[in-house]
Formats: structure tokens, sequence, C-alpha cells
């Protein structure tokens, strides 16, 4: 019977260690009036919503049709799994209800690199149908783990185009000042893609929030109760 019982367990522990892994899953857009406050790794706030840049297809050298970009810093000591994603919308056309995008995060060598080194991870989305407003647009994904002491950047683009009503306009700081110095607004252009800086000096950095938690991450926090399980099957199973 102890056999029996020991052997119970391990499904538990099999259960467990399922929940902790992520299959692939779409990312998710919902929409809000107040910028996020939770899990915030790093953000860049503009004061004055007069500046704004839109993400539209890329299928020419058009400064209008680019994929848009950001760049930042995981600074400090700690590792951190990074989940959401959030800009400011001013507006935005009417064929981007249901409309495809992807998420895309890449490693950049500093906070004025404005060229996407090593692709980390892609992940797609589709728009709502309804219910889109402008404000503070989340983007949420299956979480990607970024090391710190590394620089980053996201980059946003539409799975089709063209379509003039496919748009969106971030806001983003137009300054003589640099007030966020850990990264920069930038973008990708034409066929085929092509880094590049923003047309002005005075483009500064979107209005955006990056979101997660700090490593250590889910299954470094079970695994003692793992471990537990597993002692306990073994001792039950010498008993035996």
């Amino acid at each position: 019977m102890a056999t029996f019982r020991s052997l119970t367990i391990l499904p538990v522990i099999l259960a467990v260690i399922a929940v902790t892994g992520s299959a692939e899953a779409l990312v998710t857009v919902t929409t809000s009036v107040s910028p996020p406050s939770e899990d915030v790794l790093t953000y860049h706030s503009v004061p004055i919503d007069n500046f704004a840049w839109s993400m539209q297809w890329r299928d020419d050298l058009g400064w209008d049709h680019i994929e848009v970009c950001q760049s930042f810093l995981v600074g400090g000591n700690t590792d951190w799994n990074v989940d959401r994603i959030t800009l400011k919308a001013r507006e935005f056309g009417t064929s981007v209800a249901d409309q495809g995008f992807y998420l895309q995060l890449w490693t950049v060598g500093d906070a004025h690199d404005y060229t996407g080194n090593s692709l980390i991870s892609t992940q797609s989305g589709t728009f709502p149908g309804s219910g889109l407003g402008t404000g503070y647009w989340t983007f949420a994904f299956d979480h990607v783990n970024l090391p710190h002491g590394q620089y980053y950047a996201f980059l946003l683009g539409f799975d089709s185009g063209p379509d003039p009503q496919r748009f969106v306009n971030f806001i983003h700081a137009y300054s003589a000042y640099d007030l966020y110095p850990e990264g920069r607004m930038f973008c990708r252009m034409g066929t085929p893609a092509a880094w590049s800086t923003m047309t002005h000096l005075g483009d500064r950095d979107f209005d955006f929030y990056v979101q997660g938690i700090p490593e250590p991450g889910t299954l470094a926090l079970i695994a003692p109760a793992l471990l537990g399980f597993a002692g306990i099957a073994f001792r039950r199973m010498r008993r035996s």
C-alpha cells in the first residue's frame, strides 16, 4: 500500500511541472485610460500628446510605412521574465480592428544603437474586432527571459498591407533633451527590411512601459516543493 501511495504522488509532480511550461499563445491586446502601475521593469511617460508616430505596413521606404521600435535596459542584478509591453495610442485607422500583427524582442548594443542585433522572440496576435480606444494599449504575450545588464528593443509591425487605414499613431517625446537615456525610439522600414533612426534628432522615445516579474521564475519557486514530493515518495518506497 505504501508503494501505491508513493506512485500516486508522481502524477502530482508531473502536473505541477506541466503547469510551469508554457505553450505558444497568441499576443492579446487590451486598452486602458490609465498607464500600468504593477510589475514595471522600465518606462517612459510623455507629458504632452502633441507628437505621434505611425506603425503602418512596411512595403516601401515612406516614413509612414514602418515597424516601430523602442530600446530599453534591463539594469540592476536581476533577470526579468517580461510578458507585457504597453504603448500609448493617440489615434488609429478603421482597418486596425481584426488586423494581424507581430511583436518581436531583439538585443541591441547600447542605448544609442538602432539596429536589432539578435532576434530573441517573435510572437503574433490579432487586434480586437471591437472595443479598441485611444489610450494605453497593452500587449500581453508568453514571457521572455531577459538577463540583466543587456539592452533590448521591442518591435511592432503589421502582418500585411497596404491599406491607408491600417495605422496606429503612438505617442512619443519630441525634445532637445533626452529624458530617457536608457533607450531610444527607432524603426524598421522598406523591403528588404532596413533599420533606421527616426527623421529628426528630437524624436526621442515612445510613451511605453515594459512589465514582467523578476527572476527567480515559477519553476525556481516551486523547486523545493518538487524536491519535497520526490523525497516523500523515495522514503515511502524504501519503507515498502
